[in-house]
């Protein structure tokens, strides 16, 4: 599906990205508070978020310099016109973390019986994580990401970058729904391959048990040069899995779609093998743009 967001007017290219990026953060420092409104079709109960709060996430997490000036000469050419950058934030949400959101819902209900916190996967080269299956790769190949995070394209995407054993995990069944509803995550410190662990899960429960972690060092613990030759995982992926984390817990977005999914299961449109079609509703969404007083 061709990205609106990408063929939305720009600054011009002749601009340095120096000069984009302080423009585009002017514009954000002085925008006024507002919101759109988004939910399932025929639904009451949706949400606001909050688009100078989304937006100033988006453009100041960028995982790159060159996605950050992307991104900025399309909010410099809105000129802090409020409703141009209602949508910029709106597309944004509905082109990258719907999707992905919606992936992570529909895997969700693939796992019965559901495992137990100490319940690991088997393998290192399973389906673990948001960026390593098919679907999630598709979703990664788009227009927008590849603008974002230009230095993971399509080519190295569809290669052997994505699917490469190294940049899968191995993680317990709540902990692995956590990070790929973009609640936990990885983020980038100073030293290579170490990571902060930020915690966004809203469950009491397992947010206690993941309070206080320390920060997380990849390393090779394997004995045989076979699977040593595997390699770690590739900082610019849990980067980018990062940016996009701050940006869902920013502005009110993960409650927005957590309620929606809700709504969508209430109405139980069901596939073939009895499971939940939440895509299919939500093709149906009504987002009505609204500015806040």
């Amino acid at each position: 599906m061709k990205s609106q967001l990408c063929t939305l007017p720009k600054a011009s290219e002749d601009l340095l990205d120096d000069i984009v990026i302080n423009e585009a953060r002017y514009i954000l420092e002085d925008m006024d508070p507002t919101a759109f409104h988004w939910g399932v079709y025929g639904q009451a109960s949706g949400m606001t978020i909050q688009v100078d709060a989304f937006l100033k996430a988006a453009f100041e997490w960028a995982p790159e310099r060159q996605g950050q000036a992307w991104l900025g000469r399309i909010i410099t050419a809105t000129d802090g016109d409020r409703r141009q950058l209602t949508r910029i934030a709106k597309l944004f949400f509905e082109e990258v973390l719907v999707p992905m959101r919606l992936r992570a819902s529909e895997r969700s209900h693939k796992f019965s019986p559901k495992p137990s916190i100490d319940d690991e996967v088997t393998s290192p080269t399973s389906d673990t994580s948001p960026f390593s299956s098919p679907k999630m790769g598709q979703i990664l190949e788009s227009k927008v990401l590849q603008n974002y995070a230009p230095s993971l394209n399509g080519e190295w995407l569809r290669g052997e970058g994505m699917r490469s054993p190294a940049n899968s995990l191995i993680l317990t069944h709540t902990i692995r729904k956590a990070f790929a509803n973009l609640e936990i995550c990885l983020a980038p410190s100073n030293t290579q391959h170490t990571y902060t662990v930020k915690n966004y899960v809203r469950d009491p429960w397992l947010h206690r048990q993941l309070s206080g972690l320390p920060n997380v060092t990849v390393r090779n613990h394997c004995d045989t040069d076979a699977i040593a030759d595997i390699g770690l995982p590739d900082p610019r992926i849990l980067s980018l899995h990062a940016a996009l984390t701050f940006i869902m817990q920013t502005g009110g977005a993960s409650r927005a779609l957590d309620r929606a999914v809700r709504d969508a299961r209430g109405l139980s449109c069901l596939l073939s093998d009895g499971s939940i079609d939440v895509r299919t509703l939500f093709l149906l969404e009504a987002a009505v743009p609204k500015t806040s007083a």
